[in-house]
């Protein structure tokens, strides 16, 4: 096939082995590729961030534009149409987003991009989604790098977050406990 696609598998507790993959119902694109998605609990269902480029290159971080995309399911294996997040005009690439989940349980997306010149990582709360770019801070409690991750910890306003930095072939992981 000439996209990327988003597939899903699953495994009950009674299973012996997980199911066959198939394509995530509803969120793959005909024309273009889906890639690095990051799905987590929301509630009794998931919400899943994922970016969307063109075929003009087969990996999103060597195409000059991308975007964001949001979806929803109850099971895991239905998804709600996807919804584009970002409207950058111009080459803007968005990558390695992930969600955040408070200890309230509401939820941000996290990930990096170079809207703004250099790479750097954005947060938007998904309650927020409808106000993009007006919305998005830009986490600059992180270091460089990429891939950058972030969970709650049990303490209140305490987050833990990592990323990877360094040259080619060097890369380490770093981390940093900060206060949002």
């Amino acid at each position: 096939n000439p996209t990327s696609e988003i597939y899903v598998v699953s495994k009950g507790p009674s299973d012996a082995g997980w199911s066959t993959p198939v394509p995530a119902a509803n969120i793959n694109s005909a024309t273009e590729h889906d890639q690095l998605p990051f799905v987590a609990r929301a509630g009794n269902g998931f919400t899943m961030v994922w970016v969307r480029h063109d075929t003009s290159q087969p990996k999103p971080w060597l195409n000059p534009k991308s975007h964001l995309y949001y979806a929803t399911s109850s099971d895991g294996l239905s998804w709600s149409t996807p919804l584009q997040i970002t409207n950058d005009a111009g080459n803007v690439v968005h990558l390695f987003p992930s969600i955040v989940t408070a200890n309230s349980g509401a939820q941000s997306i996290l990930w990096l991009s170079n809207r703004d010149g250099d790479a750097r990582p954005y947060e938007l709360w998904v309650a927020a989604i409808a106000q993009y770019p007006a919305a998005i801070d830009e986490v600059n409690r992180l270091g460089d790098g990429y891939s950058h991750r972030v969970a709650e910890t049990p303490t209140e306003g305490v987050l833990l977050g990592a990323w990877v930095d360094g040259p080619e072939g060097a890369q380490d992981v770093y981390y940093r406990f900060f206060n949002r």
